[in-house]
Formats: structure tokens, C-alpha cells, sequence
């Protein structure tokens, strides 16, 4: 396993033998990316996604500006694939990730054979091209599948053609290193530059490469940085790539509908450069503990692969370092860069609004290279001991070749069912769902990416309501989201002038609370508006500026409209039967039966939006319930957990819902339910208890009542039941006992005490007749 040298690398093809390999390792790359795309696109989303994707949806239909630093070059790109002439326009941005992803593994595939050649030790027979080919295949398999980059190639985001840019220069730069000896030609090096620089317009990550590729570069041609020409030449493309941002103030000026941070100016478009509307963690103050940080990392990487394939990495690592010192610092540094460096500098907080994995997906995938190396080591192994057998080779390789190569399928099937998103219409009708609840001409304030950005690619691709104005509360603190919805259409009430706009600054209380600039916003359109226009929240709004407080908030389904007074009854009752009976879709959540759709995968962020909807059916079921129409009550708290198994809501009321409708059998068959999930529940037992009062099983009632207790010592109600109950039976030694072990835990419970006495003047009176008789 000793290193291999120049000259052994000159016999296997590493130099002037490579283009006669070429042919087969091109074949076989294309085999791997046609696989992937494959994969990627049975499994891509059928329409709109959560986050970011509706937002760059839209914004590469319309040629639009998405938020900082706008992805210009992946904006023109998504409009060129919006234009393919087939499927909708969601579907043709969707598959620019699964294009791109797909293509990502092919040039990994290129790369790891680039590698395979190197340490791959040469006899000069045809099985060594074989054996590096299949460490390859099985490498970018593995990296295509793996959880992280398999999530990015789905959907309408960056990541996945951020991964293609840092993957094709890998490759130029390794090709450019295998001909470099017979020749100073540095044009590869030109148009890695040229790329790099590019795809700035991608996404900021793909720059993380550079640093592995410089010191890549100066091991092997160190006079590179100083030719002049070579420099200049270099500089200019790099220039010339940057050049695609130009696009921004251009387009900016036409004030598209989507145009964040409009950034016409040249400080405005420095601004939306530099992000500086989201300001960065300092890496050196930590938001979190380093375990923490690490942990999450750790965490990320242990689902990409199972837990032990990885093991396969660290195998392929040794010898990638072993054998080849010149390359393996290359890919050493890159796995680095976007795993370590990047823990230590976007310094996420223990509390991150959703999963961060995506950040970290080139250090997943050049793992799965390793993976790879590590699959070719084991199979020339293999071949070796074969040598010193009499055995047959073909009999035990090809088997063992079989079975390495179904090794990333195995995690192709591992991954499938969660990343499956066929049937997935989850976010397309939480929008539609949102703007079908409004009244004409709206305005809804939103909360964020996830219930604003659907919004906008409803109304700007699909045309659905475009007479109702989203307004984003997070962007409502800045000056020029102000200006836009105060000056284009639809526009948005305001008695502010536009000078009064960009002198707005948030401010202290003298209580010390901080007023945003989005809550003195909403404050002046609500002034300006004189309930000309009906004013909405989404549901996920947090802040609601002490609106439900004041009753001034009436639900009707996924929203709650401002009402000028006070209201008697928080919640729309008719309004919400029909938007959530009878004008809400629930595609990807229900089936055509109404029952849970369990073909459709969701993940951890779609079960918290669907969440939404078992809220406001649970609220229309309690309502129901106030108002003593318990079968409809029912018939919606059924849903509620129909929509979310296992809500809280549903698990605590529909046991006695059922009660109070008088329909026990049902009843005890929940409780009995929730009690084989989840013996120490008090509520099951609780609800059999009052059930078996009603049947007049005391006993039995007696022993839930006392299960109750048990599990849990501090509920009063227990106490309190089990107390009736005993004086009901004329248990008045028992019925002391309890409230006495009530009152040992909580002896100021002052309404117990009076209890007490009761029970113990009682027992008394009984003495004195036991004695006067």
C-alpha cells in the first residue's frame, strides 16, 4: 500500500494513458448520471416546496429579484428552464435541482476516477480500470444519495447547482493536473476562475472551494503566480463572471413584484451584496457551545449514510492519504472547509428555525467519494488474495462487485420512502388555502419564508388572487419594503410620505419595550386603511401585537381577521365550516377518501404547517361543544386528528366529547387506546372511571380513579372524583384518607380542608351513634 509513484503512474494511464481510458470511464459516468436523474426525478416535487422555493420560483418566472444577494445567474438560468415546453412552470425550476444534482455526480464520478488511477496499484490487466471505475460509481452514488443533497435535488433551491460548479472545477483542475507535466497549459485554470467567479450568481458557498484549489494549484505549479499574463488573464475573467450581478440594479429598476432589497442604487446594490440586511453571527462571540454546534453536524452526517456505511469513508480516506499525497490534501481541504470551517463560521444558535444541513452538503458528498475509495480498496483486496488461490477470480469478483455496488442502492432505499415527494402538494394548498380564505382586495401580514413565499409564487406564477397584498412582517422593518408597498400595486394604505418612511427607526418604551418598525407599520395601515380593506393574519404570526388580547382577532381557518371592537366569540363559526370544509384542499395530507394519506411523505416542517389546520378544527370543535352541538363537535375534533395522529388537543378532548354525547362505547374504545400507548395518561383513566361509574362498576371506577393518583399525585381532580365516588358508597373512612393525601402534598388548598371537616364531622356523628347505641 505503498505511495504510488510518478513513474507507476505513467504505466497505468495517469498521463498519456488517460484519454485511452477516457472512453470507458465516460460511459460509465454517464450510466451513474442517468441513474441519478432518474432517481431524482421520479422523487422531485410536483410543485411548489416550503422555504425558499416558491420564492426563487417566482422569481425566475418573472425575472424577479429574490432575497440577498438575489441569485442573479440562478434567476436567468431558472427563466430559461421556466420555458421548457412542458409540465408547470414549478415542475421546470424544480428540475433545474435535479438536473444539476444529478450532473454534480457525474463529475464526481470523473473526479474519484481521476483519484481511482493514482492509487489504484497498476499489473497492466484491464480488471484495474474496473476496479477504480466501480470505487467511482460506488463513491458518487453514495454522494447522490445520501439524505442532504438528495433533499436539495427536489426542490426549486441553490444548493444543488452550487454542488455542479464545485464538482465540474474539481474535475478541470484534476484533469489539468494529470496533463500539466508534458505541458504548461493554465487554460483550464482560466476557466475554473471564470466559473467560480460566475457562480457567485449561484450561491456565495461555492467560493468555499478556492482555498483548497489555490494551495492545490501552488503544489503543483508554483510559477503559476508569477505569470503576469496568466494573473491578468485570470483577473479579467474573474471580473468579467461577476458581471452577471449587473443584472440586479437593471431589473431592480423595472420594479418587478418580487424585487427584495431593491437594489437600484450603488449602495443599495453594495447592501444587497454584503447582506446586510441579515446580520451575520460573529464566529468568535459563540451562539451556542461548540458540543452543541458539533453535535448538530454530527448529527447531519449520521443521516446521510446509516450509521456504519460511513465507516467505509474512513477507510477510503487512508488510502486516498496513503497513496497519493498530492491529490488528498485537495479533497482533505475541501471536506474541511465545507464541514469544520463552516461549524466554526456560520456559528448556529441552539434554536434555528429549521434543520441546517443543507450548509454542510458538499462535505457530505465529497464523503461519499471517500466511501467510494474505500469500496475499490476492498474489492483489490479481494483480487489479491484471489491471485494467491487457485479459485477462479471471475466466480467470487463479479459477486463482490454486485454487492458493492448495491451498497449506495441500499441507501437509495433507506431514503426513498422520506424523500419520495410524489403526490406532495402540501405547500401549493397551504397558499392556495391562505388566499381562498380572504375576502377581495386583502391584506394578509405573514410571518415568514414558509407562509409568505408559496403566497408569492401562487400569485405570480399561477395568477391566484393577485388582487390580495402579502405583507412580509420580517421585511416590513425595512424602508424600501415600505416604499414598495406603499407605491406599487396592489397597493398598500399608509399616511407616511416617503421621507417620513426612511426616518422610521424602532424604538424603547419608557416600560423598556422595544417597538419594531413592522409594529408601528401595521399600526398606520390600520389607521390609513379606515376598514376600507379587510386586514388578516396568517395564523403563524407569533406576535400579534396584543390583538388577541384585546379580542380584536376572529379565526376563520388558517387566518384571523381584524375587526375595528371587541369581539364576544374569537372565532368565525360559519366562516370557518366552509373555508375548512368546504373550500380548503388537503392534497398530500387526506386522500380521496378523506382518510390520512399515507403514500405521501412529510417531513418534520410540513407536520408542523399541517398542525394549522387540527388547530382550527379542534378550535370550531370546543366552540361546537360551547354551544352544545356535540355531534358536530365530534364530527371536527375527528378531523383535527385525523389531519395531525396523535394531536394533543384530539388525545385530551375527543375521549370526553364522546362522553358528553353519551357515546361510551366509542369512548372507552379511545381511552382504552390511549391507555395501551400510554399507561401512566391520566385522562384515559379518568375517562374509563367516569364510564364505569355510569355502567355501575364502582370497583372498577375506584381502581381508575386510584391509577390516576398514582401516575399522577399532584391532580386535584383525581382527589376530588375518587372522594365523591367513595362517599357515594358510603366509604367515609376512604374518602378521609384521600382528601388527607391530598392535603399532605397541598395543605393550603383551603376548599379541600372544608372537605375534610365535612367527612370528619361525619365520621364523628357516626361514632356517637355506634357508641350510643
Amino acid at each position: 500500500m505503498g505511495e504510488v509513484n510518478e513513474t507507476a503512474f505513467d504505466r497505468m494511464g495517469g498521463r498519456t494513458g488517460s484519454a485511452r481510458s477516457l472512453g470507458g470511464d465516460g460511459w460509465t459516468a454517464l450510466v451513474v448520471l442517468v441513474i441519478v436523474a432518474a432517481v431524482y426525478g421520479i422523487t422531485m416535487a410536483p410543485n411548489v416546496s416550503f422555504w425558499d422555493s416558491g420564492e426563487f420560483i417566482a422569481a425566475g418566472y418573472i425575472l424577479g429579484i429574490p432575497h440577498p444577494p438575489g441569485t442573479p445567474l440562478y434567476v436567468l438560468v431558472g427563466r430559461i428552464f421556466a420555458l421548457l415546453p412542458f409540465g408547470i412552470p414549478a415542475v421546470r425550476i424544480n428540475l433545474l435541482s435535479a438536473v444539476t444534482g444529478a450532473a454534480a455526480a457525474y463529475f464526481l464520478f470523473l473526479s474519484l476516477a481521476v483519484v481511482g488511477r493514482r492509487i489504484v496499484p497498476a499489473d497492466g490487466d484491464r480488471t484495474d480500470r474496473r476496479t477504480y471505475r466501480l470505487g467511482a460509481a460506488v463513491g458518487a452514488l453514495f454522494a447522490a444519495f445520501g439524505s442532504t443533497c438528495w433533499t436539495n435535488a427536489t426542490e426549486a433551491e441553490v444548493y444543488a447547482p452550487s454542488l455542479l460548479v464545485i464538482c465540474l472545477s474539481l474535475w478541470l483542475l484534476l484533469r489539468w493536473h494529470e496533463r500539466c507535466g508534458e505541458e504548461r497549459d493554465r487554460k483550464p485554470l482560466l476557466l475554473i476562475g471564470y466559473v467560480l467567479s460566475l457562480s457567485i450568481g449561484v450561491h456565495l458557498g461555492t467560493y468555499l472551494a478556492l482555498p483548497a484549489f489555490l494551495l492545490f494549484v501552488l503544489a503543483v505549479d508554483r510559477r503559476a503566480i508569477l505569470d503576469g499574463r496568466f494573473l491578468a488573464l485570470l483577473l479579467f475573467l474573474t471580473l468579467l463572471g461577476v458581471t452577471v450581478h449587473f443584472y440586479l440594479p437593471i431589473r431592480s429598476a423595472m420594479n418587478p413584484s418580487i424585487d427584495e432589497a431593491n437594489p437600484e442604487t450603488r449602495q443599495a446594490l453594495l447592501d444587497f451584496l454584503l447582506r446586510k440586511q441579515y446580520k451575520p453571527n460573529n464566529p468568535f462571540v459563540r451562539q451556542a457551545s461548540w458540543s452543541f454546534q458539533f453535535d448538530m453536524f454530527w448529527g447531519y452526517f449520521r443521516d446521510q449514510y446509516g450509521r456504519f456505511l460511513p465507516l467505509l469513508g474512513v477507510l477510503g480516506l487512508a488510502v486516498h492519504l496513503r497513496r497519493d499525497r498530492r491529490t488528498f490534501p485537495l479533497f482533505a481541504t475541501l471536506f474541511l472547509i465545507t464541514s469544520l470551517f463552516l461549524i466554526f463560521y456560520m456559528n448556529f444558535t441552539d434554536h434555528e428555525v429549521r434543520e441546517r444541513d443543507y450548509f454542510f452538503a458538499p462535505s457530505f458528498f465529497f464523503w461519499g467519494g471517500w466511501m467510494g475509495l474505500g469500496a475499490a480498496f476492498l474489492f483489490e483486496r479481494l483480487r489479491r488474495v484471489l491471485r494467491r488461490t487457485s479459485l477462479p477470480g471471475g466466480i467470487v469478483t463479479r459477486p463482490a462487485a454486485a454487492l458493492l455496488l448495491l451498497l449506495p442502492f441500499g441507501v437509495c432505499v433507506m431514503h426513498f420512502q422520506s424523500h419520495d415527494r410524489r403526490g406532495n402538494l402540501i405547500a401549493n394548498d397551504y397558499a392556495w388555502n391562505i388566499l381562498s380564505s380572504l375576502d377581495p382586495n386583502a391584506v394578509i401580514f405573514t410571518n415568514g419564508d414558509n407562509d409568505t413565499f408559496p403566497l408569492w409564487y401562487l400569485q405570480e406564477v399561477e395568477g391566484v388572487r393577485r388582487d390580495v397584498r402579502v405583507v412580509n412582517l420580517a421585511l416590513l422593518n425595512t424602508d424600501w419594503y415600505i416604499w414598495q408597498l406603499k407605491n406599487l400595486e396592489p397597493r398598500v394604505p399608509f399616511s407616511w410620505t416617503d421621507e417620513e418612511v426612511k426616518r422610521l427607526r424602532p424604538y424603547r418604551t419608557k416600560e423598556g419595550e422595544v417597538v419594531l418598525v413592522k409594529d408601528l407599520a401595521i399600526m398606520d395601515i390600520a389607521r390609513a386603511n379606515r376598514w376600507k380593506r379587510p386586514l388578516y393574519f396568517a395564523v403563524t404570526v407569533a406576535d400579534l401585537m396584543g390583538l388577541d388580547e384585546q379580542k380584536r382577532l376572529s379565526l376563520e381557518g388558517l387566518v384571523y381577521r381584524l375587526v375595528p371592537e371587541e369581539l364576544t366569540q374569537l372565532l368565525d363559526t360559519e366562516r370557518c365550516e366552509r373555508n375548512l370544509w368546504k373550500i380548503y384542499r388537503y392534497r398530500g395530507i387526506l386522500d380521496e377518501t378523506g382518510a390520512l394519506d399515507r403514500k405521501v411523505a412529510r417531513n418534520r416542517n410540513q407536520v408542523k404547517l399541517i398542525t394549522n389546520y387540527s388547530t382550527a378544527f379542534g378550535r370550531l370543535a370546543i366552540q361546537y361543544r360551547n354551544e352544545g352541538r356535540y355531534e358536530e363537535s365530534i364530527r371536527n375534533m375527528e378531523m383535527a386528528g385525523r389531519i395531525t395522529p396523535g394531536y394533543r388537543v384530539y388525545e385530551a378532548l375527543m375521549g370526553p366529547l364522546l362522553v358528553e354525547a353519551e357515546r361510551y362505547e366509542e369512548a372507552e374504545t379511545l381511552f382504552l387506546r390511549q391507555l395501551a400507548q400510554a399507561p401512566e395518561s391520566i385522562g384515559p383513566h379518568l375517562g374509563l372511571a367516569f364510564i364505569r361509574e355510569k355502567e355501575g362498576a364502582k370497583d372498577e371506577a375506584e381502581s381508575h380513579y386510584r391509577e390516576a393518583i398514582h401516575y399522577r399525585p399532584t391532580n386535584r381532580e383525581s382527589y376530588v372524583r375518587l372522594t365523591r365516588l367513595l362517599v357515594e358508597r358510603g366509604d367515609w373512612e376512604g374518602a378521609r384518607e384521600t382528601l388527607r393525601e391530598w392535603l399532605a402534598i397541598h395543605p393550603d388548598d383551603t376548599v379541600i380542608q372544608g372537605q375534610l371537616g365535612e367527612v370528619e364531622r361525619v365520621l364523628e356523628r357516626a361514632k356517637r351513634e355506634k357508641e350510643g347505641r
